[in-house]
This record gives structure tokens, C-alpha cells and sequence, in this order.
């Protein structure tokens, strides 16, 4: 932080005209109710104290951007992409354009991942969880956070599921008179329990889960540039933020 603060501090009062006509600014300006606005266009000292949170904020989408974008690529390994006529590199240049949702491959991605089966979607879960763990970035706690979340949901899925099945078969013994009917209750119960064949329901419910997620994740981490206010001024040399200010 001190870093952005001395560099918004080094910024001329030209400088600052520069950026308040930027359109990205302006669109962000717009948003404020008109006193936080007059206070912010009027008040250089307000304004550098909010370029210093802009900055900041340009920090962590790139973060959030790599992180979505590596994982992105974990999941694109694992299934069969050539099929879906899309690159990661095809990914970046939308996410620079728009929204990658309108994009038809990473439509036809999500799709595909609705059809996955229940063991390949948790190891696409592992697998972004394996690529979170190698990067040392704080954002990456969270989505971790998030993923071991989402595993005991599916875990809770294949619980209800099977519990629900007991209960059933328990509360129809209860009612039963006989001994022969309670007898084939418990069989059936027996069947149920050692079958290997989850319910398809079930398995909807995980693909819902897990899509879900997926989807979430990326739109937010990999949500386009040009939505940031400073975007057309903001680069990256080595580790340093610079502003591009001059012609």
C-alpha cells in the first residue's frame, strides 16, 4: 500500500484531469450520489485517497483473475476441450472483451460439466484445490474455503440420499402387520443399502452443486477489464503498478 500511496501522492494536478476524464472514471463518478461526487472531483486530496483504493482494487482482480484463470485451465486439461472448439488463450481474448459467459465455447464447457459423472467432478474439485494450494496469493484462502464447502455438500447429497432410503424402508416395517411383509422390508432395506448404483437424482443434484460453483467462480474471477474504473491507465512492469499518464 505505501507504494500506491506514494504514487498517488507524485500525481500533478494535470495528472488528475487526465484521470478524471477518463471514461472508466466517469462511469465510477456516476455511480456516487452527488454529494460523494462534488467531494471527490472538487477535493484533490479525496481524490488521491480514492485513486489509492482503486489501485488496490485493480491489485486483487488480478489476482482473482489468475487464480480463476489457472483453474480454469486445470478443468480444460482434465476434460476433452479439442471437442469443444475452445483455448485458454481463446478465453483470455474474451474475458478482455466482455462477459466469458457469452463465450459459445465456455457455454458449451458448462454443459459438458453438467454431463460429467460424479467421480470426474470431484476430481475437477481436487484438481483446482491442487492449483490453489501452489499459488501463495490471499484470495486463493477463500476459494480453498469455498471448495472444501462444496465437497461436504456432495458428501451431505450422498447422505441424505442413502438416509432417506433407511427411513422409508423403516417407516413402511412400522406400519406393517405381518411377519412375512416385514421380513421382505428388511431385505429390500438390505438391498438397498449394499447397491452400488446411486440414484440419478442424486447425481443431478451433485452436477447442480459442483456447476454451480464453477460458474459462480469464474464469471466473478474472470469478469472483463474493461468493468474496472483506471483500466485504460493501470499497467504492470515486474511487480510495480505504474499509471500511464503521458503520451
Amino acid at each position: 500500500k505505501s507504494e500506491r500511496v506514494k504514487l498517488a501522492s507524485s500525481l500533478s494536478k494535470s495528472q488528475l484531469k487526465a484521470i478524471k476524464s477518463l471514461k472508466s472514471f466517469q462511469r465510477y463518478v456516476g455511480e456516487m450520489g452527488s454529494r460523494e461526487k462534488r467531494e471527490l472531483l472538487s477535493n484533490d486530496r479525496c481524490l488521491k485517497a480514492r485513486l489509492v483504493e482503486l489501485v488496490g482494487e485493480f491489485n486483487s482482480y488480478c489476482e482473482s483473475f489468475c487464480v480463476g484463470l489457472r483453474c480454469l485451465a486445470c478443468i480444460l486439461k482434465e476434460l476433452p476441450s479439442t471437442r469443444l472448439g475452445l483455448s485458454l488463450p481463446d478465453l483470455c481474448l474474451a474475458c478482455s472483451r466482455g462477459s466469458i459467459s457469452s463465450h459459445p465455447g465456455y457455454k458449451s464447457l458448462m454443459k459438458m460439466i453438467k454431463q460429467t459423472s460424479e467421480a470426474n467432478l470431484v476430481k475437477l474439485l481436487k484438481l483446482c484445490m491442487t492449483e490453489l494450494n501452489a499459488m501463495e496469493l490471499v484470495s486463493t484462502s477463500v476459494r480453498k474455503s469455498s471448495i472444501v464447502t462444496i465437497m461436504r455438500e456432495i458428501e451431505n447429497v450422498k447422505e441424505f440420499s442413502a438416509e432417506t432410503r433407511r427411513r422409508k424402508a423403516v417407516q413402511s416395517m412400522a406400519t406393517e402387520t405381518t411377519i412375512e411383509r416385514k421380513l421382505k422390508l428388511q431385505e429390500r432395506l438390505k438391498q438397498s443399502a449394499a447397491t452400488e448404483m446411486e440414484p440419478q437424482s442424486r447425481l443431478d443434484k451433485i452436477r447442480l452443486i459442483v456447476s454451480r460453483f464453477l460458474d459462480d467462480w469464474l464469471r466473478v474471477s474472470l469478469s472483463p477489464l474493461t468493468s474496472l474504473p483506471l483500466h485504460e491507465i493501470i499497467s504492470y512492469q515486474s511487480e510495480d503498478i505504474a499509471l500511464r499518464l503521458d503520451p
